[in-house]
């Protein structure tokens, strides 16, 4: 799925084609059907009463099935990315910060430091430069800068 989003980001496509996104979902519930036929539902015990323990090998199929519409979510919506690796390179960025210095020699200065990078990861997420960010912030429209990757 993630191939066919590139390509199709690549060939400048707003979104997949119906019929491919018909065949990745069907794909998509042929493996989750995989998954229960070959970790299959334990039989109840007599004598026991309420609900029968799934097990973790269980919960963590049902997980993908009951949320499948969130999981494809990024082949459906091109807006949305693949992964989170942005989030979480934004949180490296803080921890290489204190790692290099030890620490923020006041809050304050955390503070004005993180709404910074803030700021300038919400202009890159568009595809603006942290240069033309911070420019626009000096001038007094910081947020245009925002509304420019549109």
């Amino acid at each position: 799925m993630k191939r066919s989003k590139d390509r199709a980001i690549v060939q400048r496509e707003k979104s997949l084609s119906e019929s491919t996104l018909k065949k990745y979902s069907e794909r998509y519930d042929e493996s989750i059907k995989l998954a229960y036929d070959e970790n299959p539902v334990p039989e109840k015990k007599p004598g026991k009463r309420g609900k029968q323990k799934r097990g973790k090998v269980l919960s963590l199929i049902d997980r993908p099935k009951e949320h499948k519409n969130e999981v494809c979510l990024y082949v459906n919506n091109f807006a949305v990315p693949f992964d989170n690796n942005r989030a979480e390179m934004d949180i490296q960025n803080i921890k290489m910060k204190t790692k290099v210095s030890g620490f923020f020699k006041t809050e304050e200065g955390a503070n004005i430091y993180l709404k910074t990078m803030s700021f300038l990861s919400a202009a890159r997420k568009p595809g603006n430069s942290a240069y033309e960010a911070i420019r626009q912030a000096v001038i007094g429209v910081p947020d245009v800068i925002l509304a420019l990757g549109d």
